[in-house]
C-alpha cells in the first residue's frame, strides 16, 4: 500500500483532496494530514510516508520549503524522502465560500 501525507491549511481544501484521493487510489493510506509546512516536516519525518501532497501556499514554510526541509533532513540515505506533489487552488478561489468540491491542481 502507498502511504501518503496531505499538508494543506485550509481544512475543507485538505478533506476534500483526501476524499477524491481515497475515492480515486483505492491503494493510498494517507498516514497524516498537516495544516502547515512545519507540521508537514514534523509528521513526514515521524511517519516517513512515500508521498506528500503538499499545498504550495502556506502559512510559516511553504510547500515548497517543506519538500526542500525534507530532503535535507531526511534520517536516513537508504529510504528516500517523499516523493512531493504540488497542490494548490486556483488564485481567485475563496475557500470561505468555496464548497468541498472546489476545482484543485495537483502534479506530481
Amino acid at each position: 500500500m502507498t502511504t501518503a501525507l496531505i499538508a494543506e491549511d485550509e481544512p475543507l481544501l485538505a478533506e476534500a483532496l483526501r476524499q477524491d484521493l481515497l475515492r480515486l487510489w483505492p491503494g493510498l493510506q494517507v498516514v497524516c494530514m498537516a495544516a502547515n509546512g512545519e507540521q508537514a516536516v514534523q509528521q513526514a519525518l515521524q511517519h516517513r510516508p512515500q508521498l506528500a501532497f503538499l499545498d504550495i501556499r502556506m502559512p510559516g514554510l511553504s510547500g515548497l520549503e517543506a519538500a526542500q526541509a525534507l530532503a535535507e533532513e531526511w534520517p536516513d540515505a537508504d529510504d528516500a524522502p517523499p516523493f512531493p506533489c504540488w497542490s494548490s487552488s486556483p488564485p481567485t478561489t475563496s475557500t470561505r465560500s468555496t464548497p468541498s468540491s472546489a476545482r484543485r491542481w495537483t502534479t506530481c
